[in-house]
């Protein structure tokens, strides 16, 4: 059974997508990552590692957790902005 938790970018708090009463706390390194269609490659995607690196957005100099995934797609979540930033996987 797989269960979805959805995560506030700068959270360590997830709630259950079928349950709001159900809550996930300290989240680390997830297991599977749902990506937005909005991104163009949207779906579920294994999260490979987790890794710190600098914030991908223009003008931002702090460092930031980066989800790696299994897809075209990894994310990045800028704690400063209060949201997930999607790229391009490098390769």
């Amino acid at each position: 059974m797989v269960e979805w938790f959805n995560k506030q970018a700068g959270s360590d708090i997830g709630e259950s997508k079928d349950d709001p009463r159900l809550l996930l706390i300290g989240l680390g390194k997830p297991d599977w990552v749902m990506v937005p269609d909005g991104t163009g490659h949207g779906g579920q995607y294994r999260c490979l590692d987790l890794r710190v690196g600098p914030c991908p957005l223009p003008g931002h100099d702090h460092e930031c957790r980066h989800y790696l995934l299994d897809g075209p797609v990894w994310c990045a979540e800028c704690t400063q902005e209060g949201k997930f930033v999607w790229y391009s996987r490098r390769e």
